[in-house]
């Protein structure tokens, strides 16, 4: 389109050169304080060419930003989807892992089964249970022995020792 104004013709004489000097002299582009826009302009003796040229060069200027940022959002979604991939090869293999030992668990009486706990976990668990009120009982009768000691030494009869004498 620019090959077929005026200004490339005549102006510039068809040398691409001298073109590059002619707009480098005469065309401008500037972002706009505040904004997303850009102001172009250009300078030329007939103003349908100008209107061409600016056209042609915006044209280009997001033809080729529509390009860098079509490479990128690709090379980002390769990097995602290889990311995913990853990710999946990694959860299927941690699955697979998992299954596994829950078989061997099972194997050995110690897995699960559709969320009950198996013999040996309940086994486990009322020797934990038992564990826990014989500690109880434990920590009553030290109390109930350091309470007694402390009556002694200062020079208390122990209630208990009371009642059995009477």
């Amino acid at each position: 389109q620019i090959r077929d104004t005026q200004w490339w013709k005549v102006t510039c004489g068809g040398d691409p050169q001298k073109a590059r000097k002619q707009l480098s002299d005469k065309f401008s582009a500037a972002a706009l304080p505040d904004s997303k826009l850009i102001s172009v302009s250009m300078q030329a003796s007939v103003p349908k060419d100008c209107a061409t040229i600016v056209t042609a060069i915006v044209d280009e200027a997001i033809r080729e930003k529509r390009e860098l940022i079509h490479a990128k959002n690709e090379a980002d979604r390769l990097r995602l989807v290889d990311l995913k991939e990853r990710y999946e090869t990694e959860l299927r293999n941690l699955s697979t892992d998992l299954a596994t030992e829950s078989a061997k668990l099972n194997a050995k009486g110690m897995g699960t089964v559709s969320g009950a706990y198996s013999p040996k976990e309940q086994e486990l668990s009322e020797k934990v249970r038992a564990q826990l009120e014989a500690q109880a009982k434990y920590n009553e009768a030290v109390n109930a022995y350091n309470t007694f000691v402390n009556q002694l030494q200062n020079g208390q009869e122990p209630p208990k020792v009371s009642e059995v004498v009477e």
